[in-house]
């Protein structure tokens, strides 16, 4: 089923439609504007769809740790993000398909803890 990870994709990868699968990692809705950072077992990509997009009403649905299917376009970001490998590029959403759901987690999922050893 999953034929492309995440951090597989680059500036290379422009202007390619890709199917992507994953789990949501953040979501930031910013008015006529959503991005989503879809977690691979590679990595993070960001997703972007605006208000005009047939999908923006599913998308206002989507929550941390739900599971999605999407198909969309490679784009170069306009604001570049070094931390990342996908950082020079993001997905723009053409379709989107919630997968499955996910209750609100009693924890927060992060790389790092503050924890003693």
């Amino acid at each position: 089923m999953k034929t492309i990870y995440n951090s597989s994709l680059n500036i290379n990868n422009i202007n390619e439609e890709v199917t992507l699968y994953g789990w949501v990692n953040k979501v930031r809705k910013l008015g006529g504007l959503i991005f989503i950072d879809l977690r691979d077992r590679s990595g993070i990509v960001q997703l972007s769809i605006n208000e005009d997009n047939n999908c923006y009403n599913e998308a206002l649905k989507i929550k941390n740790e739900y599971v999605l299917k999407v198909i969309g376009t490679v784009v170069e970001r306009e604001n570049k993000n070094p931390n990342l490998t996908t950082g020079e590029i993001e997905i723009k959403v053409s379709d989107i398909e919630i997968l499955n759901t996910s209750n609100v987690l009693p924890f927060e999922l992060e790389n790092t803890t503050a924890t003693e050893e």
